[in-house]
């Protein structure tokens, strides 16, 4: 059975960047649509994805839930961790 890598997920605050490795190929190229920035390696497979204006999507996204009835705790505590553990 094949390992897989451990979801790596990166903030930063300063430029306001989620980004995702998704895995640990080298970059050949990126694809830009909208706010986000999909990275690919020579074999056309997703290696990383940036999501430029981070905390506007993510504000978005908990608000469309919240409409929609999902319950989303408040403060959300993943989000917080995420921010505060990879600030530079």
């Amino acid at each position: 059975m094949a390992q897989h890598k451990p979801t790596v997920f990166t903030y930063d605050p300063e430029s306001d960047i989620l980004a995702w490795e998704v895995s640990g190929g080298t970059i050949a190229y990126g694809t830009e649509m909208g706010n986000v920035i999909l990275h690919f390696g020579a074999g056309h497979a997703p290696v990383l994805v940036e999501i430029l204006e981070a905390t506007k999507l993510l504000t978005n996204a908990l608000g469309i839930l919240e409409k929609s009835g999902v319950a989303v705790p408040k403060p959300l505590p993943a989000l917080q961790s995420l921010s505060m553990k990879f600030a530079k």
